[in-house]
């Protein structure tokens, strides 16, 4: 329902290339703050845009996305939560399911990781 996009060229074309396959393209906010973004700072972020909005994708950097990737998840698919621990490639997805209302609601350690997928995961398939 929205993305929440670093302004960076690479980030901004990663996002322009994953959003043409949709049928259907979310708003998206160019959001500075997310270019090198350690998790404390994206947890903002994403507590102060994100809104009441039902669905949420970021799109930042790395070590900042790992590292939120995995300081949200306690529960999940335990294989990909493993493989999560391991590494979040570069263009990888996490779903993660979070019991909040509102984003500003955004607590560590209070996601469910619904799926996890590298690049070489997607190559052919539809992700939900």
């Amino acid at each position: 329902d929205l993305v929440l996009c670093s302004t960076a060229r690479r980030a901004w074309r990663t996002w322009q290339l994953a959003s043409a396959a949709l049928d259907a393209v979310p708003a998206t906010v160019g959001c500075d703050e997310l270019y090198l973004a350690e998790v404390p700072r994206m947890i903002d972020v994403v507590r102060r845009r994100g809104g009441v909005t039902p669905r949420l994708l970021l799109v930042g950097h790395n070590p900042g996305m790992h590292g939120l990737a995995n300081s949200l998840v306690t529960a999940g698919v335990a294989v990909d939560r493993t493989r999560l621990a391991a590494k979040f490639p570069t263009a990888g997805l996490a779903w993660i399911r979070l019991p909040i209302a509102s984003w500003a609601d955004l607590q560590a350690g209070s996601g469910e990781l619904m799926g996890f997928w590298s690049p070489r995961d997607l190559a052919g398939t539809t992700v939900p």
